[in-house]
Formats: structure tokens, C-alpha cells, sequence
């Protein structure tokens, strides 16, 4: 039995005192979920479930080592892949853990295909917090898992992610923690900081340039708690306060080789535009020289107030714009380099920071950027 929570800044009820720690498996879609279904000619294939028996069959005897320990709920939302998650996911499913805390929840657990996952952990990072640093309002461990292979797929990592986050949770609740982690392979990872690396390899995930949060190996997760967010770091306020996210003003180009900046001249005038993001090939640099620099672009955008940010797919400890005079220019030109975000980063938290912050300046919005990336 969960006993349910008043309210998340009001009184509490008593807790009923019980054995077993109450875990809601969330279903956000991703292959990690998927079943076998017996095809004419007797092939198997794996597909998305069609209920919520399904997902909790699909599932459930992966989690039998676990049943006197815990107890599981299982709630599906969405067999779509997760390239068609939208901001507007994001959002629900803030709501839906806020719920789960309401309703008793120790921990959630939340399976997710892989292509976005590192998107939704994020937003629930930013979705959690305050509109100020160090307010966090989070009170429990929240577990991202996905796989590359079904948890049915013999030899495959969908067995061992959805074992090792729920592990990993339990652990996270022994210890304490109130934070949004990524669990892929062996690897324990921060929220904030994780992205994709890889399509096939079951090592599918990193957190480039920051340390892991925590690792699993033969003795079980390890957690650097230093690292991490506790139950004493919180503070007792609406979940979903700063649930807002805003994409409709942010355009991401890639400044390959012999991009036109021309084409992008009647989009910067659009008032709609409020945050450009270009990602270089290189330390923040971007081409500045001829008939194709995109420097005369990020001055007539930053005139015009558009955020104008500078980003890298590499695995950079730091995109600081000082290394290369290709950087420093586009710095003076008025661009803001992207720092230690990753290319998640610099598409979430910009969407975050325009939906909480609708009249702040593209000054405003950069130093707020600078002091969140940290």
C-alpha cells in the first residue's frame, strides 16, 4: 500500500511503515520495452506493448530478483520512438513523476528509447529546479534506462540496464539521493551532463568532459554521492514549478564547410528567432574569412537581440572560444561559446530558460546560461 502524499508544500500524512520500497516503473518508449510477438511462419519479432499488462509482462520477470525488496508498478505512456519526443513530453512527464512522489513513490524508473533519452533526462533536471541556483525541488532518484536490444533478446543489454537501474535506484534511495541519473551498461550517469555516443555498442552513453556520478560492477552501483543531489539538498516546493520549456525560437545550424550564411539572413530577422546555435567543427570556431564568414551574421543577430551560441559535437572538456583566433572572433563578434554543455545542453537549456524567463534579455538569457552550464 502507498500512502499518499498531502501536497508538495503542505502537510504530509504519516507514512505507513512497510518492507518494501515502492518503485513506479514509467514507460516512455525505447526498445527496452518491447516484446516478443510470434509472427506467420513462426519468426519472432520484437514490438512495442499494446497495455499495460503487456509492458508490465515485458518487464516484470527481469525484476523478479528484485520482489522482496520492492514492489513495482508499471505505467506505460508512449510506445512512439523517442525521436517524436516533443517539448510538450517533457513537461508531462515532470507532471507524472511529481504525481508519483504525491501518490508515495520511493523511486522512478523510466525507460526510454535511446535516440532522445539524454533530452528527457536533462528536462527533468531543469523541469525540477528553481528559477535560482541551488533550488532544488526533486525529492527522490529518478533512473533513465535504455537498451539497444529488447530485455527478452537473449545476450542482449536490455536485461542487464533495466536490472542495473533498478539496482541503481535502490542504491540511490539507500543513500539518500534526490537526483536525475542515467544508467546504460555499466555506467552511472548525471542527468545533466549525459548524451549518446554510439548507435550500436551497449556502452551507448557519456558524459564528455564531466566525471560519472557512479559505476556497477561484480560487488554492485557504486555512487559518488559528493556528486549527487540529497534529500537534504532539497527544498519543499511545487515540483512543477518551472515545467516550461520553449523550442519555437531556437534554430541549431551546423557551420560545415562552405555553408551560405546568406540563407540564414531573412530567418534572423524573424522576430520569432531568440537563440541561434551554431556547432562548429573545432573549439568553437567558426569560419571568419571570404565571402562565407559568419561573422557579419552573429553581429547583424546579436544586434538584432538574438542569443547567438556556439557549440562542438566533440568531446571537449570546454568550449571557452579563447584556444584559436577562429573562436576568439566569433567571441567578439558577440557570440556566447557553449562552455562545458554538451550539444543536449545547448538546445535544452535555452528552450528552458525562454519559457521561464519570456522577457529577459538575450544578455540576460546568456548570463543565466553561463551560471546554469557551470
Amino acid at each position: 500500500m502507498r500512502p499518499n502524499r498531502k501536497t508538495a508544500t503542505g502537510a504530509r500524512t504519516k507514512r505507513v511503515v512497510r518492507h518494501k520500497i515502492q518503485v513506479l516503473i514509467l514507460g516512455e518508449g525505447g526498445t527496452i520495452q518491447m516484446g516478443p510477438k510470434k509472427m506467420r511462419g513462426g519468426q519472432i519479432r520484437y514490438a512495442p506493448p499494446k497495455s499495460a499488462a503487456q509492458f508490465r509482462a515485458n518487464l516484470m520477470e527481469a525484476l523478479l530478483p528484485f520482489r522482496d525488496i520492492a514492489e513495482f508498478t508499471f505505467r506505460p505512456v508512449s510506445t512512439a520512438d523517442s525521436i517524436n519526443k516533443q517539448p510538450e513530453d517533457w513537461i508531462n512527464m515532470i507532471h507524472r513523476v511529481n504525481q508519483a512522489y504525491l501518490e508515495g513513490f520511493d523511486l522512478v524508473i523510466i525507460t526510454h528509447g535511446t535516440d532522445t533519452l539524454a533530452f528527457s533526462a536533462l528536462a527533468l533536471c531543469l523541469g525540477t529546479q528553481g528559477l535560482e541556483p541551488r533550488q532544488h525541488y526533486l525529492p527522490f532518484p529518478c533512473v533513465f534506462t535504455g537498451s539497444q536490444n529488447p530485455v527478452g533478446v537473449p545476450g542482449g543489454d536490455g536485461i542487464r540496464n533495466i536490472q542495473n537501474a533498478v539496482r541503481t535506484g535502490l542504491e540511490a534511495y539507500r543513500c539518500g539521493v534526490a537526483d536525475v541519473l542515467v544508467v546504460f551498461d555499466a555506467a552511472v550517469l548525471p542527468g545533466h551532463y549525459t548524451m549518446k555516443v554510439s548507435e550500436r555498442r551497449f556502452t551507448a552513453f557519456d558524459c564528455p568532459g564531466r566525471p560519472a556520478v557512479g559505476w556497477i560492477d561484480a560487488k554492485g552501483p557504486h555512487l559518488d554521492t559528493s556528486r549527487l543531489r540529497l534529500r537534504h539538498d532539497v527544498v519543499q516546493h511545487d515540483m512543477t514549478a518551472a515545467a516550461k520549456f520553449d523550442t519555437s525560437g531556437i534554430l541549431d545550424i551546423v557551420a560545415n564547410p562552405g555553408f551560405n550564411p546568406r540563407l540564414l539572413r531573412s530567418v534572423i530577422r524573424t522576430p520569432e528567432l531568440r537563440t541561434l546555435i551554431l556547432t562548429s567543427h573545432g573549439e568553437g570556431n567558426i569560419c571568419h574569412l571570404g565571402k562565407r564568414s559568419l561573422v557579419p551574421l552573429i553581429r547583424e543577430a546579436r544586434e538584432r537581440g538574438v542569443l547567438v551560441l556556439i557549440t562542438s559535437p566533440y568531446d571537449a572538456a570546454e568550449i571557452s572560444g579563447t584556444t584559436y583566433q577562429a573562436a576568439e572572433i566569433a567571441r567578439e563578434a558577440g557570440a556566447i561559446h557553449s562552455g562545458r554543455l554538451n550539444m543536449v545542453g545547448t538546445w535544452t537549456l535555452p528552450a528552458w530558460l525562454q519559457a521561464n524567463f519570456p522577457k529577459a534579455t538575450a544578455e540576460q538569457l546568456a548570463e543565466k546560461l553561463v551560471i546554469l552550464a557551470g
